[in-house]
């Protein structure tokens, strides 16, 4: 009997609520009473209240947002039909998964999972191809303010990849009416931002170098690409050595070209210090994986007087031994926390100031070190 009292109360809140919803009572986007409310008035236990909540949830009648409570899901225009929501992604078509590079393409993955687990359809336009491999022409921009103009009455909002200047996004950000995320880098705008943790990052990175008595840094500056991320990297570690005290004399900036690299290795050879242990920051994974198997070739054992350090966290940390030691930057993360920033905005329960968000760096300790 007890168990039927259950069922018919279940039926009971569940019918109310639904009752509220479609009568506009409790309007889209309106606060649902919560659990507490729900077992107050209706002497139920907390499983028979969120069991209600879950199924509603299911039929789309409530939606939860994380640290909020449950919201109204329903338009009364929608009843009969379902319109889908949607996000326009002008960001690059992941490519083939590789060994050692898949940094954009776990944030492409992460971006599809979770705009899907939000019940939001991703729509890529066809100009995202033109910077897939590299960085965008004029014509190519052109496209994607064409692309961002065009969906703006389309779908719900963008996020934009990190290749897309400022310049073009500020051109198009007083036309279009729906919010923008950005990832993978920061920006002079006032918009939201999704960045690699660089700042932070480079501190743990000194602060286990110093831990392990490193003396002499020489630190890598790609001298060939400019890229924002890895300039901050630079500079972020070089500041925390002098924060901690290193003497200038114990610090080399060395600049890089992608290919070929013996110049460069030469160069690191020369500044070498045998007497003190020296640590070569790198601020990317793939130099810090080219001068790692140049050691080990010339059968020099890393981790001893001589360490390697590389930044990003990529399959060049673990695709032959030794492993790197590096930091992680967690791209898969930064895809997801750009989808839920962007979210909030649409879904307006965010009235922060725009600003860049990040994923907090972890240290990944390999043998390079």
């Amino acid at each position: 009997m007890a168990e039927n009292n259950d069922i018919c109360l279940y039926e009971k809140i569940s019918g109310d609520i639904k009752e509220l919803i479609l009568s506009e009572k409790i309007k889209y986007r309106e606060k649902v009473p919560s659990v507490s409310d729900i077992r107050r008035k209706y002497s139920v236990s907390h499983i028979t209240a969120m069991r209600v909540f879950r199924e509603l949830a299911d039929e789309s009648y409530i939606e939860y947002i994380r640290g909020r409570g449950y919201f109204a899901n329903f338009q009364k225009e929608d009843a009969g039909k379902r319109n889908f929501a949607s996000v326009c992604c002008i960001t690059r078509p992941s490519r083939e998964t590789t060994l050692h590079d898949n940094y954009f393409n776990n944030i492409n993955q992460s971006v599809q999972r979770e705009l899907m687990k939000g019940k939001f359809n991703p729509v890529y336009p066809f100009c995202n191809y033109s910077f897939a491999d590299k960085e965008p022409d004029k014509d190519a921009l052109e496209d994607v303010k064409a692309a961002i103009l065009e969906f703006d009455g389309k779908t719900d909002g963008f996020i934009i990849d990190e290749r897309i200047p400022d310049a073009v996004i500020a051109s198009v950000k007083s036309k279009i009416s729906k919010p923008i995320v950005i990832v993978g880098r920061k920006s002079g705008l006032d918009i939201d931002t999704v960045s690699p943790d660089n700042e932070n990052g480079a501190r743990k990175a000194v602060e286990l170098c110093l831990k392990m008595n490193y003396e002499f840094f020489c630190i890598g500056r790609n001298a060939m690409l400019i890229n924002n991320n890895q300039e901050e990297r630079t500079e972020a570690f070089m500041k925390t050595l002098r924060k901690n005290n290193v003497p200038e004399k114990q610090m080399f900036c060395f600049e890089y070209n992608m290919t070929p690299y013996e110049e460069t290795f030469a160069l690191i050879e020369k500044k070498l210090d045998h007497n003190l242990k020296t640590l070569i920051f790198s601020p990317t994974d793939n130099f810090a994986r080219w001068l790692i198997d140049v050691f080990t070739k010339k059968g020099i054992k890393l981790g001893g007087k001589l360490g390697v350090m590389g930044f990003e966290g990529m399959g060049f940390s673990t695709l032959r031994e030794p492993h790197i030691t590096t930091v992680d930057v967690h791209p898969s993360e930064m895809g997801g926390k750009a989808v839920e920033i962007l979210l909030s905005r649409i879904n307006g329960t965010n009235f922060q100031k725009k600003q860049n968000y990040t994923v907090p760096a972890t240290l990944q300790i390999g043998e390079s070190i």
